[in-house]
Formats: structure tokens, C-alpha cells, sequence
């Protein structure tokens, strides 16, 4: 297994990041991606999918938790600690008023985060969800097991800068393959 030369990236408690990464790359996206959090060359890392198609890393007692979606342009990877988490994006189009790509995407985000399908009830306890601004034609949501969305940092790679979700805006780590992940 090649180790990469720089230490990995480290999500810290109570926080998820968001990368933002192009669509059609999404698949090949996801490992580089992982890569940087797992010290792994990115064709190393060994993934397996739910029953509903949710990836997992192999190795179940690793605490990395993440989830794709991509669509038209646009590609979002959610990474967590230990909190399993969802994440949705729909290209808005003309046929629906956009609130309706919105509230999609919420759903999307839940359902994705208990891992089930659209048809299917929830399992009990508590999923939080929040809207993500990821510009203009995009309806965007994340979802998260528990009471809230923990603060989240958005990664754009090729500008190498994210934000909280405040609005906030800071350099991003200058781990490994910030500027190329995806």
C-alpha cells in the first residue's frame, strides 16, 4: 500500500466537511477524497455499499463516515466522525418551482443518511438536516444522525478555501491534495 508524505486530514469532533468537486468525476472523486483522511492511496481504499447502495469503508470499526451525490455539474462528498451522515444535490430545473429541488434534496439527505430507500420508514431516532448554498441552479441538503448539523466547512479543492457555516471564511488545511481532490 503507498502511504502518501504528508500527514492525513483530520475531521475534528463535532464538525463535517463538505467538498465541492465536479460531476462527472464523482465516483473517482470519492476515493481522492477519502484518500486525504486516510493516509491510503486512493485505489487502496476498500469500499462496500448497503443494502440501499450507501458506500462504507470496508473496515467497520473505523469511525470515517461519508456519503456522495452528484448531479448535472456538480459533485458534493460529506465527510464526518462517527455520525453517519447523508447528503444530496439536484440540478434545479424548470419544471418544478425551485423550492420543490430543495425540499428534494432534504429528503434525499435523510434518507441517504439512514442508509434506506425513499419508500421505506425511517428508523427511530433523530436525523437533523440543513440546506447548503453551493450556488446558483443547485439545491443542496446534508443530514446527520443526532439532534443538529455539527458546524460544517465547505471545501472548494481548486480554490484551496472553505467556510463555515456561518459564513465565515478560512483557508483550508494544506493537507494533501486540497488543491487536486477533485
Amino acid at each position: 500500500m503507498r502511504r502518501r508524505a504528508k500527514p492525513n486530514l483530520q475531521v475534528p469532533g463535532g464538525e463535517v466537511h463538505v467538498w465541492r468537486g465536479e460531476g462527472a468525476a464523482a465516483k473517482g472523486a470519492l476515493r481522492e477524497v477519502l484518500s486525504l483522511y486516510l493516509d491510503e492511496d486512493p485505489t487502496e481504499i476498500e469500499l462496500q455499499t448497503g443494502e440501499h447502495g450507501k458506500p462504507f469503508l470496508a473496515d467497520p470499526s473505523h469511525p470515517l463516515r461519508f456519503n456522495l451525490s452528484h448531479s448535472g455539474d456538480l459533485a458534493l462528498v460529506a465527510v464526518t466522525h462517527g455520525l453517519e451522515i447523508g447528503v444530496d444535490v439536484q440540478l434545479v430545473g424548470s419544471r418544478h418551482e425551485p423550492s420543490f429541488y430543495a425540499d428534494w434534496a432534504r429528503r434525499e439527505a435523510v434518507v441517504k443518511c439512514a442508509g434506506t430507500s425513499l419508500l421505506a420508514p425511517l428508523p427511530p431516532g433523530p436525523i437533523a438536516v440543513e440546506s447548503i448554498d453551493v450556488g446558483p441552479g443547485y439545491a443542496a441538503a446534508l443530514a446527520v444522525a443526532g439532534d443538529e448539523v455539527p458546524s460544517m466547512r465547505l471545501f472548494t479543492p481548486t480554490e484551496r478555501q472553505s467556510s463555515a457555516k456561518d459564513g465565515a471564511h478560512a483557508e483550508a488545511s494544506d493537507g494533501p491534495g486540497c488543491a487536486d481532490a477533485m
